[in-house]
């Protein structure tokens, strides 16, 4: 809690990372001294370190034994539902930039939209053999486009009517 307003201080554009793994309340309090001491966004979330996660994983899931925290598919959920609890607080008073489990298009508009993001980071579903390839952001790219066009969206500032609801991703 204390460091939120030292890198506030410098003055200076600073985003926030916080994980999947905080609770409610601390999420909510961390979210308030940012946006009270005038940061410029929250990053969330990242990599887990929740032992259910792991312990619901086959024994040939390559996350199994991955060291430190998770990320990538198993997180999927559980950062799409901590985007969402952080959007339900603030609202849109400062930026979301959501990262963590988003695999595909469709990650993409849950986080753009139930989570509530003005932005998305795609990490592992990029660099992981099994599940990247040569156009994988293309693909991303074209299939959103795609869902924007079907749902009548000319921008990306469309999404923010639909940020914090459940809007099933249209069919392409």
């Amino acid at each position: 809690d204390a460091v939120i307003p030292v890198y506030l201080h410098r003055g200076k554009p600073v985003r926030f990372k916080f994980g999947p793994d905080l609770e409610t309340e601390k999420l909510h309090k961390n979210a308030q001294t940012i946006i009270d001491k005038k940061g410029s966004g929250i990053t969330i979330t990242n990599t887990s370190t929740d032992a259910e996660i792991r312990k619901g994983l086959s024994a040939r899931d390559m996350h199994k034994e991955e060291q430190g925290g998770i990320s990538g598919l198993p997180i999927t959920q559980k950062a799409l539902e901590a985007s969402h609890r952080l959007y339900d607080y603030i609202g849109d008073e400062i930026p979301i930039h959501r990262i963590g489990g988003i695999m595909n298009v469709r990650d993409v508009w849950d986080a753009l939209t139930y989570g509530g993001a003005t932005t998305v980071d795609v990490y592992t579903a990029f660099v992981r053999q099994e599940t990247s390839s040569p156009n994988f952001a293309f693909y991303i790219l074209r299939d959103l486009a795609k869902a924007m066009k079907t749902e009548g969206m000319s921008s990306m500032s469309d999404f923010r009517e639909l940020r914090g609801k459940r809007v099933p991703f249209p069919k392409i």
